[in-house]
């Protein structure tokens, strides 16, 4: 049942490829504007307990971002370039907020963005595979 309807989004996402790409500029254009400004770094926890939920809202940030080629059809060269080019966004992000006031460059969001990223290709991927039965 889920399998048919990922095929099924999959499918009608490939039928509107423009209006997608477009959405995935947009959405990279909104990523950078909430990366770099003073006011909107993530929270790390609730009810004052330190939980590092900024992480997950890192990896959460750049997986579909990078799963978006595979599951758009495009060639797996041209995926994985997809794919390193929001590893080194994430990287170039990560750098700029040393110099917002009220963010900090992290080691730690890095390596989120990098799980993202590669969790996104191993969904992209799988989705990109998969056939119907």
């Amino acid at each position: 049942m889920i399998g048919r309807t990922i095929l099924a989004l999959r499918d009608w996402a490939r039928r509107w490829p423009r209006p997608l790409w477009s959405l995935w500029g947009i959405g990279l254009v909104v990523l950078g504007w909430g990366s770099l400004s003073p006011s909107m770094a993530p929270p790390t926890g609730i009810g004052g307990i330190e939980l590092n939920l900024d992480k997950f809202i890192h990896l959460g940030a750049y997986a579909p971002f990078s799963a978006f080629a595979w599951i758009m059809g495009q060639p797996p060269k041209r995926a994985w370039l997809f794919s390193l080019f929001m590893f080194a966004l994430g990287m170039a992000y990560e750098g700029g907020q040393a110099y917002v006031p009220g963010r900090s460059a992290s080691w730690d969001d890095l390596a989120a963005n990098a799980l993202g990223v590669a969790l996104g290709v191993l969904i992209g991927r799988k989705i990109a595979a998969m056939r119907p039965r």
